[in-house]
């Protein structure tokens, strides 16, 4: 996002009249969040996240060009940390991301399993008993994804890593009994 992005942003959200003004007073917070951390201080925004000062102590470098030892002394930076809200809704903006990719996946092995399903029809008996004998194994897979997913949708942080990893093993299933299917046909 670039700065004449968040004034155009800033000027519709706050209903400022016009950019000019949302320039301003994009520059006044600017202004004051880079004196506060200039006097060493710090810039708390809740659910966004906080900017503080960080020393980093004096230590001994390398110069590339030489590989000689150089003496990098003490200096001081900013850190920025994310508050929790920020980093919810960034693991959220991953989470539907693999959610349609998921679902995607889940819909191609639905196709194929409706596929699967017209082959038989034309097949002999063994196959069709075989076929009608697991094919609850599959869809007891396809459902256990499917809900998986719908869980994975409404989560995050930790339970999104595991219900990921629920999903993905779902899905995993799923392929297996496809090939088993296939090398049986």
């Amino acid at each position: 996002m670039t700065r004449q992005e968040i004034i155009d942003t800033l000027q519709t959200a706050a209903d400022l009249p016009d950019k000019t003004t949302a320039g301003k007073a994009l520059d006044a917070i600017l202004e004051s969040m880079t004196e506060e951390l200039a006097s060493g201080g710090s810039v708390l925004i809740r659910g966004f996240g906080s900017f503080h000062v960080k020393i980093v102590a004096e230590r001994q470098g390398r110069d590339f060009k030489t590989n000689q030892p150089i003496h990098i002394p003490a200096y001081r930076t900013v850190k920025f940390e994310p508050g929790v809200e920020l980093r919810q809704f960034v693991i959220a903006g991953k989470s539907e991301a693999y959610a349609e990719s998921a679902q995607t996946r889940l819909d191609a092995l639905r196709a194929s399993l409706d596929e699967w399903g017209k082959r038989t029809e034309g097949l002999g008996a063994g196959a069709r008993d075989y076929y009608n004998a697991n094919i609850g194994k599959f869809r007891n897979s396809y459902e256990e994804a499917r809900y998986k997913l719908t869980l994975l949708r409404g989560s995050s942080g930790r339970a999104w890593t595991e219900l990921k990893q629920g999903v993905d093993g779902a899905l995993k299933e799923l392929r297996t009994a496809f090939q088993r299917a296939r090398d049986k046909f």
